[in-house]
């Protein structure tokens, strides 16, 4: 239900990962995911991180796709995305240091998220390297993405952001038949089964931010989240939001 955000801007459209080497690619994914842009290139980001991944832990990857590899090795395919997520987020700064530097502290952070406990690398083949050529050069060149490209904000439906989070979300609640149910039995605390899937959507819609989260609201259950928030003692500012119609935040 709902989605989060406001759509952006297509400039990251043209952006592409570098070709090779490895670390390279693993660098443009840590910088393109330290800054908002649209969800196919956050997508891309994921695969060559969730690659880098598997090939730091399991070496020889063959060619095969990362969805064989995680069937190869009894891997949970949603739960290994979401690893590859918190690496992206783990990831060192792009601007900090040379990129040689930054290979080091990248595969620092492979070695604490293996894809299962106790796992133990396969060997050393499968590490971040800085080639000779790039290693006393920024990380953020050598990724070949320019600092402050993309919008500022994006949007998202809601089971595209699991495991992500941003300073401020804005949840677009829909008009809708559902709405009034939902939100009776979150403000209620009785959640009957049949509104159940809906406030686990909503309760990973709120929590995704860190700073600052709001509410685009229809007249209808307004001043019902209002009074629930204020007797939780949930600090509010509200306004009306002409551009989206009967909606209100």
């Amino acid at each position: 239900m709902g989605h989060i955000g406001v759509a952006g801007d297509e400039r990251w459209g043209s952006i592409h990962p570098p070709a090779s080497p490895a670390a390279a690619r693993v660098a443009w994914a840590a910088a393109v995911l330290a800054a908002p842009q649209p969800q196919r290139v956050r997508d891309a980001a994921y695969d060559i991180l969730e690659r880098a991944l598997v090939t730091y832990w399991y070496s020889n990857t063959d060619g095969v796709t990362t969805d064989a590899l995680c069937e190869r090795h009894g891997l949970d395919r949603f739960e290994f995305r979401r690893m590859a997520a918190r690496i992206g987020r783990a990831l060192p700064d792009v601007d900090q240091g040379t990129f040689d530097q930054w290979c080091v502290e990248a595969n620092v952070t492979l070695k604490q998220h293996p894809p299962t406990p106790g796992l133990k690398r396969a060997d050393k083949s499968g590490h971040l390297a800085a080639g000779r050529p790039t290693r006393g050069r920024s990380p953020r060149k050598v990724a070949a993405v320019t600092a402050g490209a993309g919008s500022d904000i994006r949007s998202s439906v809601i089971h595209q952001v699991k495991g992500e989070q941003a300073d401020a979300v804005l949840v677009v609640i829909p008009d809708d038949n559902r709405t009034a149910a939902v939100v009776g039995a979150w403000t209620s605390g009785d959640h009957p089964p049949e509104v159940a899937e809906n406030l686990r959507a909503l309760y990973v819609a709120t929590t995704r931010a860190r700073r600052l989260l709001a509410f685009a609201l229809p007249d209808s259950v307004f001043e019902t989240v209002r009074k629930h928030l204020n007797a939780e003692g949930v600090p509010t500012r509200t306004g009306l939001l002409k551009a989206v119609g009967r909606y209100r935040r």
